[in-house]
Protein backbone atom coordinates (compact mmCIF):
# COMPACT_ATOMS: atom_id res chain seq x y z
CA UNK A 1 0.00 0.00 0.00
CA UNK A 2 1.08 3.58 -0.55
CA UNK A 3 2.33 5.83 2.23
CA UNK A 4 0.79 9.32 2.18
CA UNK A 5 1.28 10.93 -1.24
CA UNK A 6 4.09 8.59 -2.23
CA UNK A 7 3.29 6.07 -4.98
CA UNK A 8 3.32 2.41 -3.89
CA UNK A 9 5.88 1.56 -6.57
CA UNK A 10 8.46 3.22 -8.77
CA UNK A 11 8.65 2.76 -12.53
CA UNK A 12 12.16 2.48 -13.89
CA UNK A 13 13.18 2.01 -17.49
CA UNK A 14 16.61 1.27 -18.98
CA UNK A 15 18.60 4.05 -20.62
CA UNK A 16 20.11 1.90 -23.39
CA UNK A 17 18.02 3.75 -25.98
CA UNK A 18 19.64 7.05 -25.06
CA UNK A 19 23.04 5.41 -25.49
CA UNK A 20 21.92 3.87 -28.80
CA UNK A 21 20.89 7.22 -30.29
CA UNK A 22 23.81 9.12 -28.75
CA UNK A 23 25.89 10.58 -31.55
CA UNK A 24 23.45 9.41 -34.24
CA UNK A 25 22.47 12.55 -36.08
CA UNK A 26 23.12 11.70 -39.73
CA UNK A 27 20.09 10.97 -41.87
CA UNK A 28 19.04 11.81 -45.40
CA UNK A 29 16.80 14.86 -45.55
CA UNK A 30 14.92 13.51 -48.57
CA UNK A 31 14.06 10.30 -46.71
CA UNK A 32 13.12 12.30 -43.62
CA UNK A 33 10.62 14.35 -45.64
CA UNK A 34 9.00 11.12 -46.86
CA UNK A 35 8.51 9.69 -43.36
CA UNK A 36 7.35 12.94 -41.73
CA UNK A 37 3.67 11.95 -42.11
CA UNK A 38 4.40 8.95 -39.88
CA UNK A 39 5.85 11.05 -37.06
CA UNK A 40 3.70 12.73 -34.45
CA UNK A 41 6.56 14.95 -33.37
CA UNK A 42 9.92 16.10 -34.69
CA UNK A 43 13.52 14.92 -34.54
CA UNK A 44 16.42 17.33 -34.23
CA UNK A 45 20.14 17.63 -33.56
CA UNK A 46 20.75 18.82 -29.99
CA UNK A 47 24.42 19.27 -29.20
CA UNK A 48 25.45 16.40 -31.43
CA UNK A 49 22.72 14.07 -30.24
CA UNK A 50 19.48 13.07 -31.90
CA UNK A 51 16.41 14.07 -29.88
CA UNK A 52 12.68 13.61 -30.30
CA UNK A 53 10.19 16.34 -29.42
CA UNK A 54 6.42 16.69 -29.30
CA UNK A 55 4.81 20.11 -28.81
CA UNK A 56 8.32 21.56 -28.28
CA UNK A 57 8.96 19.20 -25.36
CA UNK A 58 11.95 16.87 -25.49
CA UNK A 59 10.98 13.25 -24.80
CA UNK A 60 13.70 10.84 -23.60
CA UNK A 61 14.11 7.94 -26.01
CA UNK A 62 13.14 5.52 -23.22
CA UNK A 63 9.65 7.04 -23.23
CA UNK A 64 9.15 7.38 -26.98
CA UNK A 65 6.54 4.99 -28.41
CA UNK A 66 7.68 1.75 -30.03
CA UNK A 67 6.24 2.84 -33.40
CA UNK A 68 8.31 6.05 -33.42
CA UNK A 69 11.45 4.09 -32.50
CA UNK A 70 10.87 1.77 -35.46
CA UNK A 71 10.34 4.68 -37.85
CA UNK A 72 13.38 6.64 -36.64
CA UNK A 73 15.57 3.52 -36.77
CA UNK A 74 14.44 3.01 -40.38
CA UNK A 75 15.27 6.65 -41.19
CA UNK A 76 18.79 6.31 -39.77
CA UNK A 77 19.49 3.10 -41.68
CA UNK A 78 18.37 4.17 -45.18
CA UNK A 79 20.99 5.35 -47.64
CA UNK A 80 19.73 6.75 -50.93
CA UNK A 81 20.72 4.53 -53.86
CA UNK A 82 21.46 1.50 -51.70
CA UNK A 83 19.81 -1.92 -51.51
CA UNK A 84 17.28 -2.03 -48.66
CA UNK A 85 16.39 -5.37 -47.08
CA UNK A 86 13.49 -4.81 -44.68
CA UNK A 87 11.99 -7.63 -42.67
CA UNK A 88 8.43 -7.08 -41.43
CA UNK A 89 8.18 -3.28 -41.84
CA UNK A 90 4.80 -3.49 -40.08
CA UNK A 91 6.47 -4.19 -36.71
CA UNK A 92 5.01 -1.95 -33.97
CA UNK A 93 2.92 0.00 -36.51
CA UNK A 94 -0.87 0.30 -36.31
CA UNK A 95 -2.97 0.10 -39.48
CA UNK A 96 -2.69 3.74 -40.55
CA UNK A 97 1.07 3.75 -40.08
CA UNK A 98 1.30 0.47 -42.02
CA UNK A 99 -0.57 2.09 -44.91
CA UNK A 100 1.78 5.10 -44.83
CA UNK A 101 4.86 2.87 -44.54
CA UNK A 102 3.69 1.01 -47.65
CA UNK A 103 3.56 4.35 -49.47
CA UNK A 104 7.03 5.33 -48.21
CA UNK A 105 8.51 2.03 -49.42
CA UNK A 106 6.83 2.42 -52.81
CA UNK A 107 8.14 5.98 -53.12
CA UNK A 108 11.66 5.00 -52.06
CA UNK A 109 11.77 2.16 -54.58
CA UNK A 110 12.21 4.71 -57.36
CA UNK A 111 15.67 5.57 -55.97
CA UNK A 112 16.51 2.37 -54.07
CA UNK A 113 16.22 -1.33 -54.71
CA UNK A 114 13.96 -2.61 -51.94
CA UNK A 115 13.18 -6.14 -50.81
CA UNK A 116 10.70 -6.64 -47.98
CA UNK A 117 9.17 -9.64 -46.27
CA UNK A 118 5.85 -9.02 -44.56
CA UNK A 119 2.79 -10.59 -43.00
CA UNK A 120 0.88 -7.31 -43.34
CA UNK A 121 -2.04 -7.42 -45.75
CA UNK A 122 -2.21 -3.63 -45.42
CA UNK A 123 1.34 -3.05 -46.64
CA UNK A 124 1.07 -5.60 -49.48
CA UNK A 125 -2.31 -4.24 -50.58
CA UNK A 126 -1.11 -0.62 -50.44
CA UNK A 127 1.95 -1.25 -52.58
CA UNK A 128 -0.01 -3.41 -55.05
CA UNK A 129 -2.78 -0.83 -55.47
CA UNK A 130 -0.26 2.00 -55.93
CA UNK A 131 1.50 -0.05 -58.60
CA UNK A 132 -1.75 -0.83 -60.40
CA UNK A 133 -3.65 2.47 -60.13
CA UNK A 134 -0.74 4.96 -60.09
CA UNK A 135 -2.55 7.76 -58.23
CA UNK A 136 -1.61 11.38 -58.81
CA UNK A 137 -0.54 13.60 -55.93
CA UNK A 138 -3.93 15.31 -56.08
CA UNK A 139 -5.67 11.96 -55.68
CA UNK A 140 -3.32 11.06 -52.81
CA UNK A 141 -4.18 14.35 -51.17
CA UNK A 142 -7.80 13.18 -50.80
CA UNK A 143 -6.69 10.14 -48.78
CA UNK A 144 -4.16 12.02 -46.66
CA UNK A 145 -6.68 14.68 -45.73
CA UNK A 146 -9.32 12.05 -44.97
CA UNK A 147 -6.81 10.42 -42.60
CA UNK A 148 -5.89 13.86 -41.21
CA UNK A 149 -2.23 13.26 -42.06
CA UNK A 150 0.12 16.24 -41.91
CA UNK A 151 3.28 17.07 -43.88
CA UNK A 152 2.32 14.71 -46.71
CA UNK A 153 3.32 16.87 -49.69
CA UNK A 154 6.79 15.36 -50.24
CA UNK A 155 5.43 11.81 -49.94
CA UNK A 156 2.57 12.48 -52.36
CA UNK A 157 4.96 13.94 -54.93
CA UNK A 158 7.43 11.06 -54.49
CA UNK A 159 4.69 8.46 -54.99
CA UNK A 160 3.57 10.20 -58.18
CA UNK A 161 7.16 10.20 -59.49
CA UNK A 162 7.59 6.55 -58.51
CA UNK A 163 4.61 5.65 -60.70
CA UNK A 164 6.79 6.31 -63.74
CA UNK A 165 9.71 4.11 -62.63
CA UNK A 166 8.71 1.44 -60.14
CA UNK A 167 8.13 -2.16 -61.07
CA UNK A 168 6.72 -4.20 -58.21
CA UNK A 169 7.27 -7.97 -57.98
CA UNK A 170 5.43 -10.09 -55.40
CA UNK A 171 6.37 -13.57 -54.24
CA UNK A 172 3.92 -15.47 -52.07
CA UNK A 173 5.45 -17.92 -49.60
CA UNK A 174 2.96 -20.56 -48.49
CA UNK A 175 3.13 -24.19 -47.38
CA UNK A 176 6.80 -24.50 -48.26
CA UNK A 177 6.35 -23.11 -51.78
CA UNK A 178 7.25 -19.80 -53.40
CA UNK A 179 4.97 -18.43 -56.10
CA UNK A 180 5.57 -15.44 -58.36
CA UNK A 181 2.14 -13.76 -58.30
CA UNK A 182 0.71 -10.88 -60.32
CA UNK A 183 -0.29 -7.49 -58.95
CA UNK A 184 -3.87 -8.20 -59.99
CA UNK A 185 -3.78 -11.40 -57.93
CA UNK A 186 -2.57 -9.45 -54.88
CA UNK A 187 -5.18 -6.72 -55.30
CA UNK A 188 -7.93 -9.36 -55.23
CA UNK A 189 -6.58 -10.53 -51.87
CA UNK A 190 -3.91 -13.06 -51.04
CA UNK A 191 -5.14 -16.47 -49.91
CA UNK A 192 -4.64 -17.03 -46.23
CA UNK A 193 -5.39 -13.58 -44.86
CA UNK A 194 -8.45 -13.09 -47.08
CA UNK A 195 -9.76 -16.58 -46.38
CA UNK A 196 -9.37 -16.25 -42.61
CA UNK A 197 -11.09 -12.85 -42.57
CA UNK A 198 -13.99 -14.11 -44.68
CA UNK A 199 -14.49 -17.10 -42.37
CA UNK A 200 -14.28 -14.87 -39.32
CA UNK A 201 -16.84 -12.39 -40.71
CA UNK A 202 -19.22 -15.22 -41.67
CA UNK A 203 -18.93 -16.62 -38.14
CA UNK A 204 -19.55 -13.21 -36.54
CA UNK A 205 -22.51 -12.64 -38.88
CA UNK A 206 -24.04 -15.95 -37.82
CA UNK A 207 -23.62 -14.98 -34.17
CA UNK A 208 -25.29 -11.61 -34.82
CA UNK A 209 -28.25 -13.40 -36.39
CA UNK A 210 -28.52 -15.77 -33.42
CA UNK A 211 -28.45 -12.89 -30.94
CA UNK A 212 -30.95 -10.77 -32.90
CA UNK A 213 -33.45 -13.56 -33.54
CA UNK A 214 -32.95 -15.58 -30.38
CA UNK A 215 -31.57 -18.58 -32.21
CA UNK A 216 -29.48 -21.19 -30.46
Amino acid sequence: MGNGNKPPFKITRPNYLTEYFKGLTTYNEKVFNLIKPLLKGQIANDGGNLVYTEENKKIPWEYVSASILEIVSFLLSVKVGSLILFEEPETQLHEELQLLMGMVLYALSSINRIVISTHSQTIVSTIAHLSMLKPTKEELKDLFEDLEVKDYEALAEAVEKANEKVKVKVYHFTEGEVKDVSIDYVVRGLPGTKDVLEKEFRWFSSLHSKRLFGQK
